[in-house]
């Protein structure tokens, strides 16, 4: 287990419902993890505020984006809607 946790690509996932204070312990403890949200777990905090199919729409276009520039756009789509 020390070996995987020190390698420099370590090939782990945590999965916590309630992240508070995860990331930061991951951070120190395990500095070459990548950090990676759940979509399905965004949403359904999401959609406790906001609703709608466009918003519903719009949030799963910004998870599936692969070009930094699509998902800062969806966003700001987001945000324009959020804000009125």
């Amino acid at each position: 287990m020390r070996r995987i946790l020190t390698s420099p690509n370590p090939k782990l996932n945590a999965i916590a419902t309630s992240p508070i204070g995860l990331l930061q312990v991951v951070a120190d403890l395990l500095p070459h993890v990548e950090h990676k949200q759940c979509a399905r777990h965004i949403f359904a905090n999401f959609r406790k505020k906001f609703t709608g199919l466009e918003l519903k729409s719009l949030l799963w276009e910004a998870a599936m984006s692969i070009v930094e520039g699509d998902f800062l756009a969806t966003m700001e789509k987001i945000k324009k809607i959020t804000e009125t």
